[in-house]
């Protein structure tokens, strides 16, 4: 449905059986309440999952790499949103490398504590290390 050629990342492509509590900012740890979704409003234990094709990905993280680029930030911020998620697409578009490089930037330096935030996440859970 994206062309030919073109790729996207479905579930086998995707980091396999996210838990429901794989937020890295999830119910749980913010006030103990495990029913919903941070901020959605979704049920936790909610699994469908979105095709997100892989171009996407791509060009989010040619922004998140760009030092001049005025979305920047925004862009490092849905790379950090997307990394408990769907860690395999971050590290086949080399989105890991965008993250740890917004982590040593000093003009994004009010959002890096949130980035070790999410790179402790990944190293903590087996499902993200694979």
């Amino acid at each position: 449905s994206y062309g030919e050629g073109a790729r996207t990342a479905n579930a086998s492509d995707v980091d396999s059986q996210a838990s429901a509590s794989s937020s890295a900012l999830s119910p749980k740890l913010l006030n103990g309440d495990s029913s919903t979704d941070v901020g959605m409003g979704l049920p936790t234990n909610d699994h469908r999952r979105i095709e997100i094709p892989l171009g996407i990905v791509q060009r989010v993280v040619s922004v998140a790499e760009a030092p001049d680029d005025p979305m920047r930030k925004t862009c490092v911020l849905m790379l950090r949103d997307l990394a408990p998620h769907r860690c395999r697409i971050l590290s086949q578009t080399h989105g890991i490398r965008a993250l740890l490089l917004a982590m040593a930037e000093p003009r994004l330096a009010d959002i890096t504590p949130s980035l070790v935030l999410t790179f402790l996440y990944i190293l903590d859970h087996y499902h993200t290390r694979k």
